[in-house]
């Protein structure tokens, strides 16, 4: 990643996209191009700071802007509403997400924002 990098860059701001992280409810991925912890660890090893955007809306380029499918067809789910079920799954995963960077010590860091 530095060698791409002008010497006034110090900040890597990128996207937590749930769609590719939960395939379905509870089923979690974190390989490939999905290996959070991998490119954290990269960033900081390069010096850099990060600012991670932990969804739940990502990018209107995306289906669902981000949002898994599958939660499409949860019952009493409505998207870019206050409705339970989304705000259910959305807070799990979320949740998750915090987790695993507090336990991997990386939200106590301050290069991770």
């Amino acid at each position: 990643m530095a060698e791409s990098l002008f010497d006034w860059i110090n900040v890597i701001e990128t996207y937590v996209f749930w769609i590719g992280h939960e395939l379905s409810p509870g089923n979690y991925y974190f390989g490939g191009w999905y290996d959070l912890l991998k490119f954290v660890k990269i960033v900081q090893q390069d010096g850099m700071w990060l600012i991670l955007h932990i969804g739940p809306f990502v990018a209107t380029e995306w289906n669902f802007s981000g949002i898994p499918v599958w939660l499409h067809y949860v019952l009493g789910t409505v998207f870019w509403t206050n409705s339970e079920p989304f705000k259910y799954h959305m807070q799990k995963f979320m949740t998750l997400i915090v987790n695993i960077m507090k336990k991997r010590s990386f939200l106590h860091l301050k290069e991770v924002l």
